[in-house]
């Protein structure tokens, strides 16, 4: 407001002084007339006015607050005092212990041919060469050899999940055995069950062929844990080999 009286002050006394050297240097008295204030220098002179009442209004806008009845709690403290009328001194903190999983139950899975032997292995679980493309690839299961047409036995107990084709694996059966664990049977050349089916341990689930991409007859076999594969060897009974 100070800014805008000195400015209107410096209008009034330029316009008195305009109308003054006007009456002097004619020899008829001049009207009075509406002084219109330059384009630049009103603006100007608003501008100012503006700026000090933003800035006025500016101080006493209050600070920003929660939305809600109530501001966000504290976390809750985990330290708690044993008892009412012991002091803080004495508390004591109680934590929750981490929930443990519950420990895989053992399942004793058979060899899923008859007579089976380690020595009938043509590949075993891991880094391998593809037999087919000449490449480095993981192996997820073992192969065995065995002849076209012979039983492929469930090595466990279970519930069919799966069985039909796949993308390079043929005829394929998974069977869901509890507990987190499933076999796959693939490049089997039929299928004897259908998914829904209860199996139980040595039933003939299917028999061995050369399906999909296999390069010759012989039974693909997985062992998988939540999904992950793992090595069959480690979870095969070895006093099964022959059935």
């Amino acid at each position: 407001m100070l800014c805008y009286l000195r400015s209107s002050g410096r209008s009034a006394v330029r316009l008195a002084r305009l109308l003054r050297e006007q009456e002097v240097a004619g020899s008829i008295p001049v009207a009075p007339t509406n002084y219109i204030m330059p384009w630049n220098e009103s603006h100007q002179s608003l501008f100012i006015v503006v700026s000090v009442t933003l800035l006025l209004m500016s101080g006493c806008t209050p600070k920003p607050k929660y939305h809600g009845r109530s501001q966000p709690k504290e976390p809750a403290s985990t330290v708690t005092p044993e008892s009412p009328s012991e002091s803080p001194a004495k508390a004591t903190v109680t934590t929750k212990s981490p929930t443990k999983s519950p420990a895989k139950a053992h399942i004793v899975f058979t060899a899923p041919v008859r007579d089976y032997s380690s020595r009938r292995l043509t590949s075993r679980y891991g880094v391998r060469k593809d037999p087919r493309y000449n490449t480095k690839e993981f192996h997820h299961g073992i192969d065995i050899k065995a002849e076209s047409g012979d039983d492929v036995f469930a090595s466990a107990p279970g519930t069919v999940i799966f069985s039909g084709k796949q993308s390079g694996f043929g005829k394929v059966i998974i069977i869901d055995h509890g507990k987190r664990f499933c076999t796959v049977s693939a490049h089997l050349s039929s299928i004897l069950v259908n998914e829904g089916s209860r199996v139980g341990r040595g039933d003939v689930i299917g028999k061995v062929g050369r399906s999909g991409n296999a390069t010759g007859v012989h039974l693909h076999f997985e062992l998988r844990i939540e999904g992950k594969s793992v090595d069959p060897l480690r979870y095969l009974e070895t006093n099964h080999e022959a059935q």
